[in-house]
């Protein structure tokens, strides 16, 4: 987990935005998932292993009127370089 970041102060629209994961791949279970019931396995790009956080790479509180405050960051991302520049107070 990344310490550092857990005071950053994110607008609610960006941060709905940064929270889904680009490591993220999706690969059907079976040739027999369809569209109505798909059976699909989360792939974390990253290790290469099943991704237990359904591809949210990080995760938010409130704080205030549409701002969000970083609590989370996935354990596989080392690099949080996309959340610089991003960062206003509310």
């Amino acid at each position: 987990m990344v310490e550092a970041i857990e005071s950053i102060v994110l607008d609610g629209v960006l941060g709905r935005r940064l929270a889904s994961c680009p490591y993220l791949k999706r690969k059907p279970l079976s040739r027999d998932s369809s569209k109505a019931f798909p059976s699909c396995w989360n792939q974390c790009l990253v290790t290469f292993s099943h991704c237990d956080f359904h591809g949210v790479r990080v995760k938010f509180s409130g704080y205030g009127i549409d701002c969000l405050r970083v609590i989370w960051v996935c354990p596989n991302i080392r690099d949080v370089s996309f959340l610089k520049g991003e960062i206003h107070g509310c």
